[in-house]
């Protein structure tokens, strides 16, 4: 039996009732937590860990809720799929019964209508599978009804097969023995009464497949109630569990944002309009808390930082800075900047009283530079004159030897071809030795071959002379099977007749005769067939004596054409005599004119490779020239490049001159600013003394407090 889902009132009520405590209890919880300061579990010391664990956890313990109801309607689903396919299986079971016992009856009709035993063996083996179909129906029965049904079916094709089917059989048996007639085995079979068999198996399967259908609608019920018990809890559980997702999630948002954004709105004032001007007021004890309190200590640490760049701005560099701690960054850096603005201020007044004294020696080391350049540039454009002159004679002569190589490589080319014509000489003379020596070869092939068709000639004509005596012995052959072929035709009509007059006495005979008149019928036919074939085989005799006769008058057309054969074949094999005689005198000189073209090309072949080396020292030479005059013009382009450079050297000892004029009224004027700063407690403050004073003493007193 398949399980069945619990009911509106079943199992499903336990379950809605311990979900409806829990949610009683943690509503009851989140009011008595409400009269707290804030968060959805109250209580300011708990921290932000704590809530969101109990938030999750709250979430998940939902969706657990929600998974359990879930997993119950999928259980609920699988037990209906297993039901419906069990139903088809046992609708299933109960069609192939129907088939079977139909066909087990067909069986036993065609074995009774034709005594065909084969019919008797597939109507066992049907009883065997029916068998079969009952014990499978009957694991897959859920219901007493059901068993009690099939078990009658099962009972009712047992006593089918015992008292309906063995004794027709039997009964057909004795027809086949002709110790029975067949209407006695009809009325054997009609007092059997084969339809009430029928009838009974089949009320019976209908009572299975009602009580089938009866259970199926019982469980399509029971599914709708069980199926909209489920939905509703499912229903009702998620909109409980959504709206007390979203209040818990507005709830833990709000506390955690809410101030978070306060400590942001300060960090996005001092970050863009610097105002360090805040007093941050956030009383809580949890990790929130604590960023505000780190956040008011790093403002008040800015404020004292602000006061001390303050003091830095106005000049007062007795302002000492102590870190708060080895990772304090800005207050290390502030230090340094300190103490290094103060070794600054020293070094440049101490290098402005330099720099006053050394631009004065810069100026008249300038004007000297410039007189010496201009002294420089004169005796470059002198160098460089020169130099153009060479560079022009070079190139004239690259020209020549640029001329030469032209020439030296168009002979080079000439001896090339030149060479090139000997050796496809030399190629020529081999190849035409080569073909007088195989045309040699090919004649003497020839007149052996041509001496071999002459014997074959004769044999032909041997053959053909006895191929037209064996064809002549043929005609005469094909005669005398023609006389045969008139005497069976002779034979056939005189049967035909003899079967013709067989058939009118069977005629007369009446019924007695019918069988003799069969036969006469049958000898009848084979007489017109033998005469039919007799008359078929005249013909072919016919056709192939015209044959024959056609063959001897070829052969001995073929006779004279290889008599003609022979004596032009006599003809031939004088005619390649003399051919072969010729061949070889051309041989002979073609092995002269190979010696000749073989000396010619050695000779060539050195010519070319002298004119290839004098082609490469040609190029040499070119290439040096070329070179000559491209480092002639080198050189020319460096002496304009330093004649440039000189007259930039000239300008520049000029600006030189004046730049160090200026530079040292600008030392002049950075040491008299460097006096406004305060690098010790006894000094010159300028004008400025009383302000650098005030801030000094502020940015002193912050530091001070913080120690």
């Amino acid at each position: 039996m398949p399980p069945r889902m619990p009911s509106r009132n079943g199992n499903l009520r336990p379950l809605r009732t311990k979900t409806a405590g829990w949610w009683k209890s943690l509503l009851s919880r989140q009011a008595s937590d409400d009269q707290q300061d804030w968060g959805f579990y109250g209580g300011a010391a708990m921290t932000i860990s704590k809530k969101l664990y109990l938030n999750f956890g709250a979430v998940l313990a939902m969706v657990v809720v929600l998974l359990l109801v879930n997993l119950v309607a999928v259980e609920r689903e699988h037990s209906a799929k297993t039901a419906a396919q069990q139903s088809m299986e046992m609708s299933d079971a109960t069609d192939h019964l129907r088939s079977q016992m139909m066909q087990n009856r067909l069986f036993l009709s065609n074995y009774l209508l034709s005594g065909d035993t084969r019919e008797t063996e597939r109507m066992t083996e049907g009883v065997r599978r029916l068998g079969e179909h009952l014990r499978q129906a009957m694991s897959l029965a859920n219901s007493d009804q059901q068993k009690t049904a099939l078990e009658r079916v099962q009972q009712l094709e047992q006593s089918w097969y015992n008292e309906f089917a063995v004794p027709l059989i039997e009964k057909r048996k004795q027809v086949d023995a002709g110790n029975v007639t067949v209407a006695e085995l009809q009325i054997f079979y009609l007092q059997k009464d084969a339809s009430s068999w029928v009838k009974n198996s089949t009320d019976t399967l209908d009572i299975a497949d009602q009580e089938t259908k009866k259970t199926v609608e019982e469980r399509r019920r029971s599914d709708e109630t069980a199926t909209t018990a489920t939905s509703t809890v499912s229903v009702i559980s998620t909109l409980i569990a959504l709206g007390l997702g979203l209040f818990i999630a507005y709830s833990t948002a709000n506390s955690i944002t809410e101030p978070l954004n306060n400590l942001m709105g300060v960090a996005q004032q001092i970050g863009n309009a610097g105002e360090l001007d805040h007093n941050i007021d956030i009383q809580r004890q949890d990790e929130i808390g604590e960023l505000a309190r780190t956040f008011s200590a790093m403002v008040k640490y800015l404020k004292e930082m602000a006061t001390v760049s303050e003091a830095i701005a106005g000049g007062d560099l007795t302002v000492e800075v102590k870190p708060r701690s080895k990772s304090d960054t800005l207050g290390h850096a502030f230090q340094k900047m300190v103490e290094g603005l103060h070794s600054l201020v020293k070094n440049v007044r101490d290098a402005s009283r330099q720099v006053a004294s050394a631009s004065g020696q810069v100026a008249g080391a300038s004007d000297e530079s410039a007189k010496i350049s201009l002294q420089a540039s004169s005796a470059i454009d002198e160098v460089t004159s020169t130099m153009h002159e060479m560079s022009v004679n070079v190139q004239n002569m690259v020209k020549s030897t640029q001329t030469q190589a032209s020439s030296v490589s168009e002979t080079s080319a000439s001896i090339d071809q030149m060479v090139a014509s000997i050796q496809r000489v030399a190629d020529t003379a081999k190849v035409l030795l080569d073909i007088s020596n195989r045309s040699r070869e090919e004649v003497h092939n020839g007149i052996a071959t041509m001496e071999k068709a002459t014997d074959g000639l004769n044999r032909i004509n041997t053959t053909i002379q006895s191929s037209g005596e064996i064809i002549d012995v043929l005609g005469q052959r094909a005669d005398d099977i023609g006389k045969i072929i008139e005497v069976i035709d002779d034979l056939a009509e005189q049967t035909n007749l003899l079967a013709l007059n067989a058939a009118i006495e069977a005629a007369r005979a009446g019924e007695h005769g019918l069988g003799f008149a069969v036969v006469a019928d049958e000898v009848r036919k084979l007489a017109e067939k033998s005469a039919q074939s007799t008359k078929e085989i005249s013909e072919l005799i016919q056709s192939i004596q015209k044959e024959a006769r056609k063959a001897v008058e070829n052969m001995d057309r073929s006779t004279g054409i290889v008599n003609e054969g022979l004596e032009l074949g006599g003809e031939l094999n004088g005619a390649l005599k003399k051919i072969s005689n010729v061949v070889t005198e051309v041989y002979k000189f073609a092995q002269e004119i190979g010696a000749a073209t073989n000396e010619q090309s050695h000779g060539s072949s050195q010519i070319a490779r002298a004119t290839t080396r004098l082609n490469e020292i040609t190029h040499e030479i070119n290439s040096a020239v070329e070179e000559q005059a491209s480092g002639a013009q080198a050189v020319v382009k460096a002496m304009e490049r330093m004649r440039e450079l000189i007259q930039q050297s000239t300008s520049g000892s000029t600006e030189l001159a004046a730049s160090a004029e200026q530079m040292s009224k600008m030392s002049r004027d950075l040491l008299s600013s460097m006096h406004r700063f305060i690098i010790d407690n006894i000094g010159d403050y300028g004008d400025s003394g009383g302000k650098q004073d005030k801030a000094g003493r502020a940015a002193r007193a912050a530091m001070a407090s913080h120690s």
